[in-house]
């Protein structure tokens, strides 16, 4: 499905034109994400996106980006990731 249906993503389609957009679930129980067929974001939370590789962005917080970031998860992630943009939660709920 493509990203820029998403009313949340529509005023940002320029920057993800052509890459895929990824929400990363965390976990430290990998065993119970086998068949998810949701999941939960923080209500009151911020998320930016941020780009990983040339064609992807993942859709994170800032403290999971900088820890991608050290543990040199993504081409494009340096020491201190700078999100292309924030959405906020309430404008993700109810998507499919």
């Amino acid at each position: 499905q493509n990203p820029l249906e998403h009313e949340c993503f529509k005023p940002h389609a320029a920057c993800l034109q052509g890459m895929k957009v990824i929400l990363p679930a965390a976990t430290l129980r990998p065993e119970t994400m086998y068949g998810q067929t949701n999941l939960w974001i923080l209500p009151d939370g911020e998320y930016q996106a941020y780009q990983i590789t040339a064609d992807e962005v993942h859709i994170t917080t800032a403290r999971a980006a900088t820890n991608m970031a050290w543990q040199g998860m993504g081409s494009q992630l340096n020491c201190t990731p700078q999100a292309l943009f924030t959405l906020r939660p309430e404008t993700m709920y109810g998507q499919t």
